[in-house]
């Protein structure tokens, strides 16, 4: 094909590449005429190249001539090209000094102690200072990047346990998220904000701090990582955030692990004044318990008692005790069991089952539970209190916008358009009349003060015509 454009007037032009002659290093160069001093210029041709020539032989000849510059150049240390530079040349770590921390990995990992990428680095760190070379190392995660993919390392890190596939997770999230709309449309929820319509959902994290590292340096390629552990490799810190999907957040539920007293009286008087904690500890928390509520066991886990207080706290001192809540909760046993399920249709609140092994996907709240971890923890390799641990969770929980929430619906397809606000009749509350003995059965069992309760404010059923009567 002709080159289309202004005809040239001199010349013919610059002429294509033909790849004949390759650029050779000095220390090729070297060896070549090294191996000249023995045998003949025929030999060195043939052991130098692969298809020896007159061009070949014209070649060394004249590196011969020049044998001195040749090696002023290597012994200056320009015996390689740029391009030719080996592995390492330019490393901030010497070989030594790498292999040093590669021996240190493996005698860690042989005991089954966890590698992090921040120990790492203060052991890079450790092994340059001790090497007496000037300025500073940061080891950088690219350093690090680098250095674990030279040594055929990885960072490992155990996964979540469930076997269920993307595709059956997607789909037993629409099957959850049709559920959903259908109590919706049966209970005709409605809500401020969201177009009269409330769908709460309320979800278990669970906090730790002095926390020993899922993640590990180990061999790539390992089908098996083992990671050594203890009864207690961890002290947590369980909150129970309760969230709309409107955006509104509700106060958290905090519960730390602690000792009961060994006296049962102050066990007891700790329990029913002070959420389980001792009189010192109970003044610096006090101040605290605005905004949130912060209990404490011996577990540090959720309980039954826990889930019932969490309901009466959020649910059961509402104005419109008709509209019902639909709440949705995971498959715990503390939140199922018979007492709290009684307790919750006492104040009209409806408990709907995520399903179990899938809240990844079903539950709105384990989208964002990541990003309000990180928030908790700001610093790391620090001993927290438990004053400070609830004043970061509280301001982690505070920090959470609303939109992140809201996202949390939307993409587990629970963010729906407001269902018809249905209120039930006087008949069907009537109905529920019936109940209120359970519900006093339940608040003598657990010690509710008599003269917390006004009498003035009790209602009873008129036989006149079935509707609430205030008595006066």
């Amino acid at each position: 094909m002709t080159i289309k454009g202004r005809p040239r007037t001199n010349g013919t032009g610059s002429r294509p590449k033909q790849y004949k002659r390759t650029a050779v290093s000095f220390d090729y160069k070297m060896r070549v005429l090294k191996y000249l001093e023995a045998p003949t210029m025929a030999d060195t041709a043939e052991k130098s190249y692969l298809r020896p020539s007159k061009v070949k032989k014209r070649q060394v000849y004249a590196w011969k001539k020049v044998r001195g510059m040749i090696e002023t150049k290597c012994n200056k240390g320009s015996r390689f090209h740029q391009r030719d530079r080996r592995l390492g040349m330019s490393k901030t770590l010497s070989e030594q000094a790498e292999e040093q921390l590669v021996r240190w990995i493996n005698s860690l990992r042989a005991d089954g102690v966890q590698v992090t990428a921040m120990m790492l680095k203060l052991q890079a760190q450790e092994v340059y200072r001790c090497g007496s070379r000037p300025g500073a190392f940061t080891a950088s995660w690219s350093w690090r990047k680098h250095f674990l993919r030279r040594h055929r390392l990885s960072i490992r890190r155990r996964t979540r346990e469930g076997q269920t596939t993307p595709a059956d997770a997607a789909k037993k999230a629409e099957e959850f998220s049709k559920d959903v709309r259908a109590k919706m449309h049966e209970l005709g929820v409605s809500r401020v904000y969201n177009a009269d319509q409330t769908v709460t959902n309320a979800s278990i994290a669970a906090v730790n701090y002095e926390y020993v590292s899922s993640r590990t340096v180990t061999s790539r390629g390992a089908k098996t990582v083992w990671v050594q552990c203890a009864g207690k490799p961890k002290e947590r810190a369980t909150v129970m955030l309760l969230e709309v999907s409107d955006g509104t957040k509700m106060d958290p539920f905090i519960v730390f692990k602690t000792k009961p007293s060994t006296n049962p009286e102050t066990a007891r008087e700790n329990q029913l004044t002070r959420h389980g904690f001792g009189r010192r500890l109970w003044y610096d928390l006090q101040v605290l318990q605005r905004g949130a509520q912060i209990y404490t066991n011996g577990a540090g886990w959720w309980n039954i008692e826990l889930s019932i207080a969490f309901l009466a706290w959020h649910s059961g001192r509402r104005v419109n005790m008709h509209e019902p809540i639909l709440l949705l909760w995971d498959d715990f046993s503390g939140h199922w069991r018979e007492d709290v399920v009684i307790f919750s249709r006492l104040i009209n609140v409806q408990l709907m089952k995520v399903p179990p092994g899938e809240t990844y996907v079903c539950q709105p709240a384990d989208v964002h539970k990541l990003e309000l971890l990180v928030l908790v923890w700001p610093s790391i390799w620090r001993r927290r209190s438990v004053t400070t641990s609830s004043a970061w969770i509280k301001n982690a929980w505070t920090s959470l916008s609303s939109a992140t929430i809201t996202a949390g619906f939307r993409k587990t397809d629970l963010c729906i358009s407001a269902a018809p606000n249905v209120v039930p009749s006087p008949a069907q509350r009537v109905n529920q009349e019936t109940s209120w003995s359970e519900l006093i059965g339940i608040l003598q069992q657990y010690r509710v003060a008599t003269e917390n309760i006004d009498p003035s404010k009790d209602i009873e059923a008129s036989d006149v015509d079935g509707d609430l009567v205030a008595v006066v």
